[in-house]
């Protein structure tokens, strides 16, 4: 293959290369996992801090399930003495106020065990709750995964393609003429070669006439290129 139709061939593969590299950063499906990401990221952390205040909301229950349990024991043992006829007619009436006092410790720990068995079942909705909402995002999650990662492997494979055969096209330029086109292709969207179209027009942004006579020299001598006076680019005349 000639030299500029490589070189040509260089820059349509480079320029395919560049499309398909800011195809693959900003598909779509990037935003939907994006977003599932960030659902289920949400979603764990009002699932442990649920799962903390549940565990906390237990150890409560347990305490005060105990001691409740420790009155119970307590007044059982109280009313054994007092219908046992063991104590003493005097004492008798502390011992009846002492375990008066013990039920009504009893009756009102008994219904803040009962407030926090119902924040505790709330809890306990409230996680089902999330835990569903975790499973929805999670499961969005998987599906935006697999398509971000099909969408990926068809791009990388074109990518990989262009790749090999620009590799085998660069053997058909001179080192200097590419070791140009390399430098001023990053500066310039990504263009460093533009071929001069038959209104003798440069394919720069501003389209730069070229007066038709010069395009003409260019194209009977042996170089048949030139640098665009105004973005630099490699011009070749076909």
């Amino acid at each position: 293959m000639e030299e500029l139709d490589a070189l040509l061939a260089v820059q349509g593969a480079d320029s395919r290369i560049d499309d398909l590299l800011a195809r693959r950063a900003s598909l779509p499906e990037l935003v939907a996992l994006k977003n599932a990401h960030l659902a289920v990221g949400t979603g764990e952390r009002r699932l442990a801090a649920l799962e903390a205040e549940a565990h906390t909301a237990e150890l409560a229950i347990d305490k005060l399930d105990g001691e409740v349990g420790i009155l119970d024991a307590k007044i059982t043992e109280d009313d054994r003495r007092l219908y046992g006829g063991t104590v003493k007619s005097k004492e008798l009436e502390a011992l009846m106020a002492a375990i008066e006092s013990l039920r009504r410790r009893k009756s009102a720990m008994e219904d803040d065990l009962l407030d926090k068995l119902e924040a505790r079942d709330g809890l306990v909705g409230r996680m089902r709750a999330v835990k569903t909402e975790l499973a929805g995002a999670q499961a969005r999650k998987t599906e935006a995964e697999a398509a971000v990662s099909a969408l990926w492997g068809e791009i990388d494979a074109e990518i990989a393609t262009l790749r090999d055969r620009r590799a085998g096209l660069v053997g058909n330029i001179s080192a200097p003429l590419l070791g140009l086109y390399e430098r001023i292709r990053p500066y310039h969207d990504g263009v460093g070669a533009a071929r001069v179209d038959e209104q003798c027009v440069c394919t720069c942004p501003l389209h730069l006439l070229i007066p038709r006579a010069e395009v003409e020299m260019l194209r009977r001598s042996a170089k048949r290129w030139d640098r665009c006076e105004n973005c630099e680019r490699i011009l070749i005349i076909r």
